[in-house]
């Protein structure tokens, strides 16, 4: 059989030479061992290698390489999984810290907002009730004014009768009622004052709440109030009422 021409002038890189090395030998190990083997054993490795010329030595560092290569492609996969299991473990410790602090948040300003309302309710409540015992103080102060003269009258005529000075009497002792009623009045001042003061606690506290962080950036998202504005008096409070 005729020998094929080997050109003289062809160059072959490191790369290539050792591509077609591998290629060698793969056809020596098929020659000799057929095509139906699927592996070698380490002896016939070692015989295929020499009759390509490869030494028993280069061989075995070969075979060291390749077990060693194994043993961290290993290594590498049981780190990587490690990897992996560690991040999804850390994202599932993300996700339910964050889920956490948005309904702690949620809870904390929600409370708050009650208390706040709560607080404004008091205050309106105390306000209604000065406002129904004013009109009954000045009608009941007018009505024993009356009342003092009707006495004062009686008793400078040149006769009174025991019936008419008891009546007037009777009419001025009345006058504990109005001394009630202005006591009830300066008491609801007091509920005022304090409805007042507990619902300007309420919103200082719902205020530094909302302000805080991670409370401050869950608050937009549920749509609570940025702040809460302390307790101002109507205008027309200023002004003494008219009857």
């Amino acid at each position: 059989m005729q020998q094929p021409q080997r050109p003289t002038s062809r160059r072959f890189s490191d790369d290539e030479t050792r591509k077609i090395y591998e290629r060698a030998a793969q056809i020596e190990s098929k020659t000799l061992f057929g095509p139906a083997d699927d592996s070698l054993s380490r002896d016939e490795l070692v015989s295929a290698a020499n009759r390509a010329g490869i030494s028993d030595t280069a061989v075995e560092a070969a075979i060291k390489q390749l077990e060693q290569e194994r043993v961290e492609a290993r290594a590498h996969a049981v780190q990587k999984r490690k990897t992996q299991s560690y991040a999804l473990a850390a994202g599932g410790a993300i996700v339910l810290l964050t889920t956490l602090s948005a309904i702690g948040s949620q809870r904390a300003l929600a409370s708050r907002q009650i208390a706040v309302e709560q607080a404004r309710s008091n205050i309106e409540v105390a306000l209604q009730r000065r406002q129904d015992l004013v009109p009954n103080a000045i009608a009941l102060a007018k009505a024993n004014l009356g009342n003092e003269r009707e006495l004062i009258a009686a008793l400078n005529r040149p006769s009174v009768d025991a019936e008419t000075l008891r009546t007037v009497t009777e009419k001025l002792e009345a006058k504990g009622v109005q001394v009630g009623a202005l006591d009830e009045l300066a008491g609801s001042e007091n509920r005022i004052a304090v409805a007042r003061r507990r619902f300007n606690e309420s919103a200082s506290d719902y205020n530094q709440k909302a302000s805080s962080f991670p409370t401050s950036a869950w608050r937009g998202v549920f749509g609570f109030p940025a702040k809460v504005e302390g307790f101002q008096a109507d205008p027309g409070a200023k002004v003494a009422p008219k009857f």
